[in-house]
């Protein structure tokens, strides 16, 4: 009886790592929530469109970010041709495209 018990017991021990492992290897493949990464997002000087936005989402939400850190940055004055107006951040365009990535 008492063998039985041991071979019982030195299973339990052998078969603990190994649902451990198996564990740790799901949860590192499909991480929970929580432990997804989060990004810095610092668009430069308001060059936002609402379809640049959502391709943003959808391409971190495609590789697994968990969150973003927003700020809209500005350098000084604009050396490129960048376009300004309908795509700053203060446009009702642009706080559209940011409540409609929220609710995905």
């Amino acid at each position: 009886m008492k063998r039985v018990l041991m071979t019982i017991l030195l299973a339990a021990c052998l078969a603990g790592p190994a649902l451990a492992a198996d564990d740790l290897a799901q949860g590192f493949a499909n991480p929970p929530a929580a432990a997804r990464p989060w990004v810095y997002w610092f668009p430069l000087s308001g060059n936002l469109t609402k379809e640049g936005i959502t391709a943003d989402f959808e391409a971190m939400a495609r590789v697994g970010i968990g969150g973003v850190l927003y700020m809209e940055v500005d350098q000084g004055p604009r050396i490129s041709p960048a376009r300004y107006g309908a795509s700053c951040s203060s446009t009702p365009a642009r706080r559209r495209a940011g409540s409609a990535s929220k609710s995905t």
